[in-house]
């Protein structure tokens, strides 16, 4: 990837379950598509959504043979609850070191109080990037108060 060492792409659906769901791939805005229905999208953002079945695996399976995690970047609209619920080996073995994250309570849905827990059980700090670099911390439970944050950034001491 762009001669980079040490990074690590992936093309896979991730969920809390392995198996097979149906993926809505957006025919004008195709970074929207998700596993998650969202009521209303297709008005809203003047977008077909066409349904694919796609393969689905779990975080704990994919990334089973990497010893550490310095950073994991999800970018997965809605479906990051579900992705994390599929780490928990990750998370209890405190590989994951940091964690960037869209925090979108509407893509989240009834999943954004479920994600909050599993951000609080694992992460001590949590915040988003100033246009300098500098990360704003801002504590866990006080996530609902944000409509939309781009790239939450969620640490843990080791």
């Amino acid at each position: 990837m762009y001669h980079i060492k040490n990074v690590s792409s992936f093309n896979v659906a991730l969920h809390a379950e392995r198996g097979t769901k149906m993926l809505g791939v957006c025919d004008r805005f195709h970074g929207n598509s998700s596993l998650r229905k969202r009521p209303g999208y297709e008005t809203n953002f003047d977008d077909q959504t066409n349904e694919i079945e796609v393969e689905t695996t779990i975080l704990d399976s994919a990334l089973a043979d990497m010893e550490g995690i310095d950073v994991l970047k999800m970018d997965i609209e809605g479906s990051e609850c579900d992705a994390l619920l599929g780490a928990s080996r990750l998370l209890m073995g405190k590989k994951i070191k940091t964690l960037i994250a869209e925090w979108n309570p509407d893509s989240l849905g009834a999943d954004a109080s479920k994600s909050i827990h599993i951000l609080r059980e694992n992460f001590n700090e949590v915040g988003y990037p100033k246009k300098d670099g500098e990360i704003t911390p801002i504590e866990i439970d006080e996530l609902p108060r944000y409509s939309f944050i781009s790239n939450l950034v969620c640490t843990k001491k080791l």
